[in-house]
C-alpha cells in the first residue's frame, strides 16, 4: 500500500490523532512560565550571572567607599541617619547602572535573546542577586553610622533604616522596569534610561530632605519596627514584581 493509499483509507479523525501523536513525539512538552523559571534560576550559576561584568561589580563597590566615605566626618545622629537613608541603594543603584551602559555599549542584549532564559529573566536574575549583595553591605554601612552618630542612635535603628530605603529602592526600581515592559520600552539604549530614573528619583528625594531642618529630626522620630515593615513589604513587592516580569507573556526584551 502506497503512502497516498494509507493517507486516503484514514478519516479526518484518524488523520488528526495521527498528527497529533506525532507532535506529541516530536515537540518538547510546555512548561508553565513559573516552573521554567524557577528551572532556568536553578541552574544559574553566579559566574554565568556575573561573567563580562566583574570590572562594574568592582567599580561600584568603590562608589559605594567613595560615597560613604563622608560618615567618618559626621557626628550628628540626624545627618548619619539622611547619609544612611541615601547611601543603602548607592551599591544596588550603580551596579545597575554600570551593567546598563556595558550592555548598550558592547550588545550583549542582542545574543542573550538567543539563549534558553530570556532576557527578562536574566536581568530579574540579577536583580536579585545584586539586591542580596547590597543587603549585605547594609550591615557594614549601618555599623559606621552608628559609629559615627557616637552611638546616640541604636545601631539596629540604622540597620533597618538603611534595609527599608534598600528595599524601596529596589521595588521602586523594579516597578519602573516593569512599567517600562508593559509599554514595549526595549533596547539597551532604554535600559539606560530606565536604570538612571530611579537614581534620579532618589537623588531628587534625598535632596530635599536634606534642604529641609525639620527632615532629620522627623526620620529619626520613626520607631526601627515601622523600618522594618516597609522593607518587609517592598521586598515581598519586589519579589512578586520579579515573578511578574519573568512571566509576561511578550517576555522579549532586545
Amino acid at each position: 500500500m502506497s503512502k497516498a493509499d494509507w493517507r486516503e483509507g484514514l478519516s479526518g479523525e484518524e488523520r488528526d490523532r495521527a498528527i497529533e501523536s506525532i507532535l506529541d513525539d516530536a515537540l518538547p512538552a510546555c512548561e508553565a512560565p513559573r516552573a521554567r523559571m524557577r528551572g532556568n534560576f536553578a541552574a544559574l550559576s553566579l559566574r554565568a550571572l556575573f561573567f563580562g561584568i566583574e570590572d562594574c561589580a568592582i567599580l561600584a563597590g568603590i562608589i559605594t567607599l567613595a560615597g560613604a566615605a563622608p560618615l567618618a566626618f559626621m557626628a550628628e545622629p540626624g545627618d548619619a541617619a539622611l547619609a544612611v537613608f541615601m547611601l543603602a541603594p548607592l551599591f544596588f543603584a550603580a551596579l545597575q547602572g554600570l551593567v546598563a551602559w556595558k550592555d548598550r555599549e558592547s550588545g550583549t542584549i542582542a545574543w542573550r535573546a538567543a539563549c534558553r532564559m530570556t532576557v527578562l529573566e536574566f536581568h530579574a536574575a540579577r536583580m536579585l542577586v545584586f539586591g542580596a549583595i547590597a543587603i549585605l553591605l547594609t550591615v557594614p554601612l549601618a555599623v559606621a553610622a552608628w559609629i559615627a552618630s557616637e552611638r546616640m542612635v541604636s545601631f539596629w535603628w540604622m540597620l533597618s533604616l538603611a534595609a527599608a530605603s534598600l528595599a524601596t529602592f529596589g521595588a521602586l526600581s523594579l516597578l519602573i522596569f516593569r512599567l517600562s515592559v508593559a509599554g514595549r520600552m526595549y533596547g539597551a539604549a532604554q535600559a539606560v534610561v530606565i536604570s538612571l530614573m530611579p537614581i534620579v528619583t532618589w537623588a531628587f528625594a534625598g535632596m530635599l530632605l536634606a534642604m529641609l531642618p525639620a527632615a532629620a529630626a522627623a526620620l529619626l522620630a520613626v520607631p526601627a519596627v515601622v523600618f522594618v515593615a516597609v522593607a518587609a513589604a517592598a521586598t515581598i513587592l519586589f519579589v512578586r514584581l520579579i515573578a511578574d516580569v519573568c512571566t509576561m507573556p511578550f517576555a522579549e526584551y532586545a
